[in-house]
């Protein structure tokens, strides 16, 4: 037979012990709700970075272009300001300043296509670690009824614990 006091104690740790489950359950499904919008916010992040990547690598090909354009009206207007001089624009040094406009303007053309591949690489790279983040999101989740399981076990060690150290065994 039961005691009394042995009932109260007993009906108390099932009590708590459904609380815990309980508890834990819903703390999971908290925590993966949030996991889920963490992961989601991450695989939008990811869609920014490769449409910006694109764009960086669109606006470069724009500059390049316009450089290249005001490279070719500088090199007019040297021939322009030469020839106005009485210097023939073909040949000698004249001819070498001309040149030498081209290989720099060109050298500036590649160098902007070099740092706008080199700025949408960062970017995409910067778009797999928050794809990545967002699959470690979702990989962190916990099936709540895991949680709650856990959490019922550990309380029922908790409560033969007790239930050993009342009886003296």
């Amino acid at each position: 037979m039961c005691s009394p006091t042995a009932a109260v104690v007993g009906g108390t740790l099932a009590l708590s012990a459904y609380s815990k489950y309980k508890g834990s359950k819903d703390a999971a499904k908290a925590g993966n709700q949030a996991a889920e919008y963490n992961a989601d916010v991450a695989e939008k992040n990811a869609s920014m970075s490769r449409i910006d990547a694109a764009w960086v690598m669109n606006q470069s090909k724009i500059d390049v272009k316009k450089h290249r354009s005001n490279v070719e009206d500088f090199k007019s207007q040297q021939r322009l300001n030469t020839a106005g001089s009485g210097v023939v624009v073909d040949t000698g040094s004249a001819l070498k300043n001309l040149q030498d406009t081209a290989a720099l303007g060109e050298i500036d053309a590649m160098t902007m296509q070099s740092n706008a591949e080199r700025s949408a690489r960062n970017i995409r790279l910067q778009g797999e670690n928050y794809q990545s983040q967002a699959g470690q999101y979702r990989a962190g989740q916990v099936s709540a009824n895991r949680a709650g399981f856990i959490s019922l076990l550990d309380s029922s060690s908790r409560a033969a614990q007790t239930y050993a150290s009342y009886k003296g065994l």
